[in-house]
């Protein structure tokens, strides 16, 4: 029977070795890397879910798998993170196709 981590919240700070402290929580725990920004490090545990709420499009890109878009409280679409870019967030944001003409600067 192996262990599994299904719920944690875990801060190091001024870790002097991120790489093994990387390699310990892949390898060791089984934890899979989601994202780093700032930073700092995210991990999650292997079909579970995190939620992320953030104003900060490129955060948002670099820390998801899967983005899901809500205008007006309704889910206008979902990317998963190699279709997602600022311009294709910003269309869906404003109730346009995320695929379509690019928008004027």
């Amino acid at each position: 029977m192996s262990a599994r981590v299904s719920d944690l919240h875990y801060v190091a700070l001024a870790v002097p070795d991120l790489a093994a402290e990387r390699e310990f929580f892949s390898d060791t725990w089984g934890l899979v890397e989601v994202g780093e920004s700032d930073g700092k490090v995210y991990f999650a545990a292997e079909g579970t879910g995190v939620l992320l709420i953030s104003s900060e499009l490129p955060e948002l890109v670099a820390l998801s798998t899967r983005i899901l878009v809500l205008r007006d409280g309704r889910l206008v679409g979902a990317l998963e993170r190699d279709q997602a870019n600022q311009e294709s967030l910003l269309r869906m944001m404003a109730g346009l196709a995320p695929d379509g003409p690019r928008l004027r600067a």
